[in-house]
């Protein structure tokens, strides 16, 4: 069970950030699988990447990560 509107958001925010970070013409995948009973989502990009002590934290409401350049 998910929330249908929730879930867009996810998955637009998702790749919406893969395409901003990643370069002009990079590959972008999404694969959406069963596991189980519940849906495993996978988005995989070249963009810059979370920092690990980051991805705890993603979902948090209006939480940015700062880019290091």
């Amino acid at each position: 069970e998910a929330d249908p509107v929730r879930i867009e958001q996810v998955l637009t925010n998702l790749l919406t950030n893969a395409a901003k970070f990643s370069d002009m013409g990079d590959e972008i995948c999404l694969n959406v699988s069963r596991n189980g009973t519940m849906a495993e989502i996978i988005v995989t990009d070249h963009g810059v990447g979370i920092e690990p002590d980051m991805l705890k934290r993603i979902f948090e409401p209006f939480l940015q990560v700062e880019l290091g350049h």
